[in-house]
């Protein structure tokens, strides 16, 4: 009776060790929180025309604009000082006019009134040159201090609310005052309506090699005659509880990130901890991190750019063992053993 108990016991083990060992399950599945955002090719960066203080944003974080809409206004210390020097050159060849013809009317002697006439009109020629250049400086305080959008889509990244006073430099080009983007747009080909929308993911390096493994995996089987084979992506949007978009992995970095957006730290709800830095609007996350760019199969037009979603890259299936290994692997490369 001992050794029936001895054997299946064995072969239990025996056949756990097995199934532990050989069998495939689905412990490969990489599950990452990312911001949703209009791919970069359908993104145009607004920068100021010129340097000025920020007085008014007139449009909202996602809102849908036309082409050359007013996205906000700026003032111009600078403008503003040469409009006011303008202005009394203006006044006072206005004067040098009246004086002028007040004398030439009071004038009796014919050759006073020649000089007096020649000098009038000399004062009335500056007269028109100082209008010209007055108008010439409001013109330009209309178009340059009034910032338009260069493309129709929708604006993101617009300067928080506290920043209304502050002083935006025209050469201030790593920070644009915001961007438009375009999250659909027409197939030339086919006609219909094709998705711009990516999901920015962050991931661990392991997750990293295992995504790009399973991509060189795919481009083999297409190259030996499966051409319908793909890593195939599920994608959760915040605030669409129960509703699932497929994806496909478009974009994956050679390096590690050196900066995230703020949508993904802690700070804004994001998944990251980041490093305290110099400036406030650079974020750097704590840990190594790689942002994979996972677009869109299909546009949805109740999906808002700047969102959150839930990302699930489906893997080749691995044995248990090899999760073992990955995870104690992962483990003693963030030195916690």
């Amino acid at each position: 009776m001992k050794g029936i108990r001895v054997s299946i016991s064995t072969a239990v083990v025996v056949g756990l060790l097995l199934v532990f060992f050989f069998v495939p399950f689905p412990v490969t599945r990489v599950r990452q929180t990312g911001l949703i955002q209009v791919s970069p090719p359908n993104i145009v960066q607004v920068h100021v025309e010129i340097s000025g203080i920020l007085d008014k944003v007139l449009v909202k974080e996602g809102q849908w604009v036309k082409q050359d809409a007013i996205l906000a206004e700026f003032k111009s210390l600078e403008l503003q000082a040469q409009e006011a020097e303008a202005r009394t050159q203006v006044s006072i060849k206005d004067k040098w006019v009246t004086s002028l013809n007040a004398r030439f009317v009071a004038a009796r002697d014919p050759k006073e009134r020649q000089e007096l006439e020649k000098a009038m009109n000399k004062a009335k020629n500056e007269k028109l040159e100082a209008d010209r250049h007055l108008d010439e400086i409001i013109a330009e305080g209309k178009k340059s201090l009034v910032l338009r959008a260069r493309r129709a889509g929708i604006v993101m990244g617009l300067p928080k609310i506290d920043e209304i006073g502050k002083r935006w430099e025209k050469d201030q080009q790593e920070t644009p005052f915001c961007s438009i983007g375009d999250p659909m747009s027409l197939d030339a080909r086919t006609g219909k309506t094709k998705s711009n929308l990516r999901v920015l993911v962050p991931v661990p390096p392991s997750d990293y090699e295992l995504i790009r493994d399973n991509l060189k995996r795919v481009k083999h089987l297409k190259e030996t005659g499966n051409p319908d084979a793909k890593l195939e992506v599920t994608i959760r949007v915040h605030g669409h509880a129960g509703r699932t978009w497929t994806g496909q992995v478009t974009h994956l970095p050679e390096s590690k990130a050196e900066e995230v957006p703020l949508a993904l730290t802690n700070k804004a709800g994001g998944p990251l901890a980041t490093k305290p830095t110099e400036k406030q609007d650079k974020f750097v996350p704590q840990n190594q991190v790689y942002l994979v760019g996972i677009d869109f199969d299909e546009y949805d037009p109740s999906i808002s750019p700047g969102v959150l979603g839930q990302v699930k890259v489906h893997c080749e299936y691995r044995t248990c063992a090899w999760w073992v290994w990955r995870t104690l692997s992962a483990t003693f490369d963030l030195g916690l053993l």
